[in-house]
């Protein structure tokens, strides 16, 4: 009989720590987003300063995904052999998930697109503008002095 109780209590346990873990998962989905929209405005103003940050911050929370997605997936295992009929909380929260990873790689993609564009513009315009031709030194002609004064 305690052998029931415990396997009830694992069991809501696991159900548990998976759904906190995708639902914090989904935090870091949403805020990449959030990051990828502000990347997209610094990439259409040229802020080249709050654009190396936002990749700085986006770097950090990619690394975050990747940490816990290698929580979830033991933990999805686990589920299953304790569920095998499914909770039905899990499925939609891992299809929000799923729905919000799209968006984020859509969305990361469009800024690539954005970037590429920005930097081919840039190289265009560098490659267009003209040098202005220095002028000529009054003394540019003249030979090198030959004999140098040394009185006083």
């Amino acid at each position: 009989m305690g052998s029931d109780s415990s396997n009830t209590t694992n069991r809501v346990a696991i159900l548990k720590r998976l759904k906190d873990h995708l639902l914090a998962q989904r935090g870091k989905f949403q805020r990449y987003l959030d990051v990828l929209d502000k990347e997209e405005e610094s990439i259409h103003s040229g802020n080249l300063d709050a654009l190396k940050v936002q990749v700085e911050l986006e770097k950090g929370i990619v690394e975050e995904i990747y940490a816990f997605q290698r929580v979830i997936v033991p933990l999805q295992d686990l589920y299953r052999v304790a569920y095998p009929t499914r909770e039905p909380e899990i499925p939609s929260l891992e299809s929000s998930l799923e729905h919000l990873r799209a968006e984020v790689l859509a969305h990361n993609e469009h800024n690539r697109t954005l970037l590429h564009e920005a930097i081919t513009n840039l190289r265009q315009e560098i490659k267009s503008l003209k040098i202005p031709k220095q002028a000529k030194s009054p003394y540019g002609d003249v030979d090198a002095p030959s004999v140098v004064d040394i009185r006083t």
